[in-house]
């Protein structure tokens, strides 16, 4: 296994001329600050609609204020801070994700439901973790020898900023060494092993050299995760569930962690495993989803079940939340749950892209025989590289040594991860009537129509305008992640107020299309660093940081505390990988819709806590529909739907409109947030942690005795 390196961040200048990945990051200008008043006039049409006409000439009358006594001071600190920063939110925005004590499931992690691998024989548990597996080794290579061609914004279009990309992998979130309340994120760009989780128990195995190329070949990865598979007994996994320690608070955890690597030396070089570890596979052998939405709440916080003895046998215990997670459950269902302070959705899901493409070339070859190259191929050139010694990439377990203390917070834990998912509701809608085709077709934003459409479906059940946050991306510049789209604008309440009182169809159509172009002028603006919240929160935290006492009533005012509370929180983010995208609500009152526009269909995935989840996405649907039928009325283009197969064999959703079993390919890919900033983990001890599968475990207790 590789000694523990450095994170740092991908500096403009610092790579080889010769590296394709990172050969346009010394291009991209820095994200921009925003004068003041543009921001502020911004502001105050932002919160209008959320806000009574008393509470609105309160938010102006501090608006006003601030503009005229601490704005512009604010301004000016801020214009300083950022001459020697790669962004000016960078370091704001990252503590408002590593400082945040709520748990990361369900408040933080995103997750991605892949669809079935290509291969018909890949249906099992260890044949799927395998192929996905060997397909993210061959990701890595590809960020390794710095062969994976820039994002751009549209293909031939402008790059995208690729920083995010070193910490993908080997990464983790951990509590700050320096004693601080808060956690860091560390990267280990050298690493070289996997761990699996499978029942709630650890294993480790080598797989890449230093240098990315593979230690193991796919048919070597299935002895190795079968091995994993027959030494996790069940009767074992209530002593090593560890793992659900990471969705405490993180507060405790961090306590938590520590006196767990107090207890003994085999424990803390166990968290430096698992830390440096490129991802976590976890194996849910036991559990097969009985739908895609049972599969999309599995990913994203685990199940729970009870055996007959009130012991937990769910999968809610076989998880560690703070690094990228690969889930593979019973019957060959899969996906990704990632930590999301090291990386955004855009980042991940270019690599779960191109994983998939990886996973049909190989399925190609099956049919074919003829050897195709993909993206994720070695493309090195030079003379051949010279023989190496072979890896012994023999898994090996991990145990941990527990004290009583920890035994009962473990737990503690699995009893307050078990209440947040009883009162969590996951809901999937594969709308199949229309999708992209469509809406182009008649002249209107796919995103802006699909976010309108959310609205309406919360407008219709509570009667008044629901505050939105719409991710919307800024790789565009340099360290760029995302701004907030704020989509409940002044036209987008006159449309649902229109709607909601059964206006004609042709008044309705034009308000609907002034809502969507005022929709797409906003999205635009934000993502060329025009946006509301960012500016806004970097002044309040610049104040912060240069202790200049109170902050301005404007940071105390409902206007602020409303544009703080996304009651909608959304993102829209996919290709023809995923099934589903999701993440859950942010606030108590609140939905977490993720969604992806397809040509001809749009699938979300719905989350809420405690509200009516089920009946939303039905209102949703016929909002959809609704759009549908008024711009047939007025306006009838409708070009035929294009229809693929869908490789997907998960148990379904129930369809709408009778599509069935089909699906088709891409779309847009906006997603959300944010950054990292690396320091120095302790260098692993060379002996070796753990007793290797099929040998006895003795030798290795006794090796870490004499340590």
């Amino acid at each position: 296994m590789s000694k523990a390196s450095p994170a740092r961040p991908l500096h403009r200048m610092e790579r080889s001329p010769s590296c394709v990945t990172f050969s346009k990051q010394f291009e991209l200008a820095k994200l921009p600050i925003p004068p003041l008043e543009a921001t502020l006039e911004k502001y105050v049409a932002t919160v209008a609609p959320l806000l009574s006409d008393a509470e609105l000439e309160a938010t102006k009358a501090a608006v006003k204020d601030f503009a005229a006594t601490e704005g512009p001071v604010l301004q000016a600190l801020l214009h300083e801070h950022a001459t020697d920063k790669h962004s000016y939110i960078e370091e704001f925005w990252d503590a408002a994700y590593l400082e945040y004590d709520a748990p990361v499931p369900i408040n933080v992690n995103p997750v991605f439901v892949l669809e079935d691998d290509p291969t018909p024989t890949r249906t099992k548990i260890v044949p799927r973790a395998v192929s996905l597996i060997f397909s993210t080794l061959k990701f890595i290579r590809s960020l390794r020898n710095e062969t994976l061609a820039p994002d751009t914004a549209r293909p031939g279009g402008p790059v995208l900023c690729m920083d995010q990309y070193p910490r993908l992998f080997g990464s983790a979130r951990i509590p700050d060494p320096t004693g601080r309340e808060a956690d860091v994120c560390v990267n280990f760009p050298l690493s070289t092993h996997c761990v699996v989780l499978c029942r709630g128990q650890f294993f480790y195995f080598d797989c890449l050299y230093e240098d990315g190329e593979l230690a193991v070949t796919e048919r070597e990865l299935n002895k190795i995760i079968a091995l994993i598979v027959a030494d996790a007994s069940p009767t074992a996994e209530a002593a090593h569930r560890v793992g659900v320690l990471t969705s405490e608070v993180r507060s405790k955890w961090r306590r938590l962690r520590t006196q767990l690597a107090e207890v003994s030396h085999n424990n803390a070089r166990v968290l430096d495993i698992i830390d440096q570890a490129l991802f976590v596979t976890c194996l849910d052998v036991d559990y097969t989803p009985e739908s895609v939405a049972a599969a999309a709440s599995n990913l994203l916080h685990g199940t729970y079940k009870l055996d007959e003895s009130s012991s937990q046998v769910g999968t809610l215990c076989s998880r560690w939340y703070d690094k990228l997670q690969l889930l593979v459950a019973a019957g060959g269902t899969a996906g990704i749950n990632f930590e999301h302070s090291a990386v955004d959705g855009h980042t991940v899901l270019r690599y779960a892209s191109d994983a998939f493409t990886d996973m049909i070339l190989r399925f190609g070859q099956t049919i074919s025989g003829a050897q195709v190259t993909s993206v994720l191929e070695s493309k090195r050139g030079g003379p051949a590289a010279p023989q190496r010694p072979r890896l012994d990439c023999t898994p090996r377990r991990l145990d941990w040594d527990l004290t009583p203390t920890l035994t009962a917070a473990i737990r503690f834990a699995e009893s307050r991860l078990a209440d947040a998912i009883l009162q969590h509701e996951v809901k999937t809608l594969e709308y199949s009537e229309y999708g992209k085709n469509f809406l182009t077709s008649n002249g209107l934003s796919p995103d802006a129509t699909v976010q309108l459409a959310m609205q309406a479906a919360f407008f219709e059940l509570y009667g008044s305008a629901a505050n939105v946050y719409e991710s919307v991306l800024t790789k565009a510049f340099l360290h760029g992640r995302t701004e907030a789209g704020r989509s409940c604008t002044p036209e987008a309440v006159q449309w649902l107020k229109a709607r909601f009182a059964g206006a004609p169809a042709s008044e309705q159509v034009d308000k609907l299309r002034a809502a969507a172009k005022a929709h797409s002028k906003m999205t635009t603006e934000a993502a060329k660093g025009f946006g509301v919240d960012r500016h806004l929160l970097a002044l309040q935290c610049i104040g912060k940081k240069k202790q200049r006492g109170t902050p301005h009533a404007l940071f105390a005012d409902e206007g602020w505390r409303r544009l703080n509370e996304s009651i909608l929180s959304t993102s829209n983010c996919g290709n023809p990988s995923l099934r589903f995208f999701g993440f859950g609500p942010v606030c108590d009152q609140g939905f977490g819709v993720g969604y992806i526009i397809k040509e001809d269909l749009v699938h979300f995935m719905v989350s809420s806590r405690r509200r009516q989840t089920e009946r939303y996405t039905l209102e949703l649907a016929r909002a959809l529909s609704d759009v549908h039928d008024m711009l047939i009325a007025t306006a009838p283009i409708q070009p035929q739907p294009r229809v693929v197969l869908r490789v997907f064999r998960g148990a379904s959703t129930v369809q709408r409109n009778g599509t069935g079993g089909h699906v088709v390919v891409d779309d847009d890919d906006d997603d959300d947030v944010y950054d990292f900033f690396g320091l120095q983990q302790a260098e692993r001890a060379a002996t070796p942690v753990g007793r290797k599968l099929g040998a006895s475990a003795e030798p290795t207790r006794a090796a870490a005795a004499k340590e």
